[in-house]
Order: structure tokens, then sequence, then C-alpha cells
């Protein structure tokens, strides 16, 4: 399967301006310097007054953290499903990013650079994948804003994820999301998966990050 038959059109992934948002959401965490995936969802904020909100609504104490950037509190959640508002499709986008030291050295749709050059990758995904491992190649890049259906007040959140899982759903995702073409309730799950290796004995398993589109919505501000 080759990237431009993940993303489709490629020109609905093209990036779009940031905006202001009141917390991230997050699915996973640094624990002695290493990433560990979590199995409930984990919100950071710079604003005391969401964090207590969000730990009130979906379970966990607020703690401080060791932030870089300014949302310096997190709240581990007890949830493992959250029901979520994505105003418009503008609101979720997907690209393909090489990171280096210094940040993004190049950034892709599967099929063209955003300086206007061919892509530099692999065509096919698993190429890809390695491509990725090796440091040479690109890897998803996916951002998901939304408001919380239990506090639409509190504003907006975003979500960034590098998952290849996540980036196979996406397609759908973004298709269901334009033939609404305005507010659709989601749901944001994370699901731990097991499995056996065949011919092995040891059992593996990664959590995987969904989204379900789940129809069209009352309006809300935008």
């Amino acid at each position: 399967m080759s990237l431009r038959d993940i993303f489709g059109d490629t020109q609905r992934m093209k990036r779009r301006d940031t905006v202001d948002v009141v917390g991230r959401l997050r699915s996973g965490m640094m624990v002695n310097r290493r990433p560990v995936a979590l199995e409930q969802w984990r919100f950071t904020t710079g604003d005391p007054d969401v964090a207590g909100r969000i730990a009130a609504l979906y379970g966990g104490p607020v703690e401080e953290w060791d932030a870089t950037g300014e949302d310096d509190l997190q709240v581990l959640t007890q949830a493992a499903i959250l029901r979520v508002v994505i105003p418009s499709p503008k609101w979720v986008r997907g690209e393909m990013k090489l990171f280096g030291r210094r940040g993004v050295l190049r950034a892709c749709d599967g099929t063209a650079q955003t300086d206007g050059k061919p892509c530099a990758c692999p065509q096919q995904l698993e190429e890809r994948k390695e491509a990725a491992r090796e440091g040479t190649g690109c890897e998803p890049a996916i951002s998901i804003g939304f408001r919380l259906v239990d506090a639409p007040e509190l504003g907006l959140f975003r979500y960034q994820s590098g998952s290849w899982t996540l980036l196979r759903e996406l397609p759908d995702v973004m298709d269901a999301l334009a033939e609404i073409d305005g507010p659709a309730w989601a749901e944001l799950g994370l699901e731990r998966i097991e499995w056996t290796p065949k011919g092995g004995t040891q059992t593996r398993s990664f959590v995987k990050t969904s989204i379900r589109v789940l129809g069209a919505a009352e309006e809300v501000e935008n």
C-alpha cells in the first residue's frame, strides 16, 4: 500500500494555521527517560481551572510535571474513551515529517514536499516505516483539534500523534468529516491490543489510538 492510498486527496492534508488551545490531550508520557504508552488519557494545560475541571470530569489528581512549554499541569485521567466535538474538517490534519536536532528538516503529504519538491521518501508503507525508524524518512504528524462534549465551554484542545495505525484510519475519518462539513460528534479511544507472533510463545501488545466519527453535532463556536 502506498502513502497516496492512505492519504487519498492530498490537498486536504495541507498544513492549517495554528490556533491557541487551552490544553493538550496525550496518550503517553516519559518515565525514567523512556516513553510509556498509556491506557487512559492524559491532559496537560497551564490553566489551573481547566486542570481542575478535567480532574472532576474524568478522575485523576492535578499534578505539576517537568514541562518544556507552558502546560505545566497534568491530569492522568481514568478515561479510555472521550466524547468530543470536532468543529469542522479543518481541525483534523495529517502530514509526514522528518525531524532533526533543530526541528523539522522536511515535510510531505506522501507525494510532494511542502516546498514543492517531489517526496524524497519511499512510497510503499513498509519501506517508509523502515526509513522512519532509521531516521532517514518522514514519520506521521497527525493533529486533531476538538472540544469536550462534557465541557465545550473550556475551549479547544489538541491531540498530536505519530501513530502509523491512526494514520491508516485518517482517510475514512476525513471523508466522514467532509460529508458532515460542520461540527461533528466523535470518540477518541485508547485500547490495548495483544497478539502472539506466528511461531512464537511470548505475547506482545501495544496501545491503539482510534478516532470514530459519530455524526453531525449542533453548532459550536469556532
